[in-house]
């Protein structure tokens, strides 16, 4: 391909334009990528000892030759949605403390927000259409935390004697509820939609060591 003098010289300024403009667009995607800062979560509410856990069981149906007694209750743990159970008898708890304050139902929101939710391919999409739809309000999303707890009854009475929160830190703008966990050994798979965690607490302390 033959290039003359002249079409050098007509082409070279639009190279360069589009280099600034290359440039400038780069720039406005780092500016709009940290126009969300992830914040520390808020310490949550739990409620103090109270005998609702006692009253509750009052309503649950069992067979004539079977007992029914409290393991625990606030505020050794809260806001249970799923457990499991290892090879000890120790219970492992998700707690959420992001339902209709970071995870929210799509029928509370306009159709603008179902169309986005069903359009996302991406975590990143998903990212995306948080921002855009609640503005300021995308970090009250990230401030309230799900996390996992250990329970373990030590002495053998069938209640409770010493709750651990095992980890902690589970509020990104784009996770859902904490809902699924499974205790092997010392690994604890933990799910947090999009993630799969596989947490590690290698000293057995009730802290994880790795995840």
């Amino acid at each position: 391909m033959k290039v003359t003098g002249n079409r050098l010289r007509d082409t070279k300024p639009n190279f360069v334009l589009t280099c600034v403009c290359a440039v400038v667009l780069c720039v406005g995607c780092v500016i709009q990528a940290e126009e969300f800062r992830q914040p520390q979560p808020l310490e949550p509410d739990v409620a103090e000892a109270s005998s609702e856990g006692l009253e509750s069981m009052a309503g649950i149906r069992i067979p004539p030759d079977w007992e029914i007694q409290l393991y625990a209750s606030e505020p050794d743990l809260a806001n249970v949605v799923a457990f499991d159970i290892d090879n000890r008898g120790r219970v492992y708890v998700c707690e959420t403390f992001r339902q209709n304050r970071g995870v929210t139902d799509n029928r509370a929101h306009d159709d603008e927000w179902v169309k986005a939710d069903l359009a996302a391919q991406t975590v990143q999409d998903r990212i995306d259409y948080h921002k855009r739809l609640l503005g300021d309000a995308a970090v009250t999303y990230a401030q309230h935390d799900d996390r996992v707890r250990r329970l373990e009854d030590s002495d053998g009475d069938g209640k409770a004697d010493s709750s651990y929160v095992l980890a902690k830190g589970f509020n990104r703008l784009e996770e859902g509820t904490g809902a699924g966990i499974l205790v092997r050994g010392s690994d604890v798979y933990y799910t947090c939609i999009p993630k799969l965690w596989r947490l590690v607490d290698k000293d057995d302390n009730g802290v994880v060591d790795e995840r």
